[in-house]
């Protein structure tokens, strides 16, 4: 089983960096979040420009700040009108 990506968060921005590849969204302009539960849970983010990021949840367990900024941030978004769409998929 391969390593979750190394996630940081500054102030309106959440990266998740991969073996390969780093994705970024803007937390403060986030149209999407959605639960993929199943044998691989993952969170995916989408920002208004169309940037995404998936992060393992156990990222977000094993640091309940970081839980804390991302909630922080989707309320932002929701109180903006940007959320457009927050999905739960078993």
């Amino acid at each position: 089983m391969g390593r979750p990506p190394k996630v940081s968060a500054y102030p309106g921005l959440l990266t998740a960096r991969g073996l390969v590849r780093s994705h970024h969204v803007h937390t403060d302009r986030l149209v999407s979040v959605a639960w993929h539960d199943g044998i691989a849970q993952r969170l995916l983010l989408e920002d208004i420009d169309g940037n995404r990021a998936e992060v393992d949840p156990r990222v977000f367990a094993a640091n309940p700040s970081l839980w804390h900024f991302l909630d922080r941030y989707i309320r932002t978004s929701l109180s903006r009108g940007t959320m457009r769409c927050v999905l739960y998929r078993a």
